[in-house]
């Protein structure tokens, strides 16, 4: 058998150079790597941090309580009606940031898992997941168009409409509720544009939350097929934002968490 120091120390993979792992594990390093860099190194050390909340549920329950039939139809074929019922009627934020604080300092992002006292190792696993959220695995990732900056007449074409600002890639998430939220359309294609822009919205508040408050428009490359919607991962993309953000957190490379706060919440407290 090879020994670790034998092999090579990147292998290929359709022609990208990746790093290799030496087989065996060091039971001097452990799998918490780098504690000096996380952030409950701080808190041994007396020091003080905050904590910003990104997306959420922000704006989405009154937008779905009010949104015109034929639009909720076509959403509602994407698989997420019971998500947006459960958020609109039953759900309720609290964003208990000093709960989330808690959690990140137990959290290690070499294991996604949460490492506590007397309770020991776990983590929010997909069943977790779905079970609080409504959300369900299965589908193909989200795409994103990383050539959508010289796409401009498709998007006004796809969304009915655009800000006369566009930051980068990003459009403000205040511009699409204010301009789609009360829109009532009967055409076909005008419904498809409020369907677009409500999915869009979705994106950029609960499932991949960025930290300015918009969201990129590369994900219309996911949008422009409005009958494909279902064909989607929606859950998962929701499920990797929540421990993108943790981890990321966790190691001070963030000073905010975001996406589905309520499912950190709701699962810290069944387990807890």
């Amino acid at each position: 058998m090879a020994s670790s120091s034998s092999l090579p120390n990147y292998l290929s993979f359709e022609n990208q150079r990746t790093r290799c792992l030496g087989i065996g594990f060091n039971p001097d390093e452990g799998l918490l790597q780098d504690p000096q860099k996380h952030r409950s190194n701080d808190v041994k050390q007396g020091k003080e941090y905050s904590l910003r909340a990104r997306g959420g549920l922000q704006g989405l329950p009154a937008w779905w309580g009010k949104i015109h039939p034929p639009i909720g139809a076509k959403i509602r074929a994407t698989g997420l009606g019971f998500f947006l019922d459960a958020i609109s009627h039953h759900l309720t934020e609290h964003k208990d940031l000093i709960l989330m604080c808690a959690m990140s300092e137990r959290f290690w992002d070499t294991t996604n898992t949460f490492h506590l006292p007397k309770i020991g190792e776990m983590t929010l696993t997909p069943e977790d997941f779905t079970m609080i959220s409504g959300l369900s695995f299965g589908g193909h990732w989200l795409v994103m168009d990383h050539e959508i900056e010289g796409k401009k007449k498709q998007l006004k074409e796809s969304l009915g409409a655009m800000p006369q600002y566009v930051r980068g890639t990003s459009v403000k998430l205040t511009w699409l509720k204010s301009t789609f939220e009360d829109k009532k359309p009967e055409d076909e294609c005008n419904i498809d544009h409020c369907v677009r822009a409500f999915m869009l919205y979705l994106v950029g508040t609960a499932f991949v939350p960025s930290t300015s408050s918009t969201v990129d428009l590369r994900f219309m490359a996911s949008l422009w097929d409005v009958n494909s919607l279902n064909q989607y991962n929606w859950g998962g993309a929701a499920y990797a934002t929540m421990f993108h953000y943790m981890a990321h957190f966790s190691r001070k490379k963030l000073k905010s968490l975001g996406g589905l706060l309520n499912v950190w919440e709701v699962w810290a407290y069944e387990y807890y």
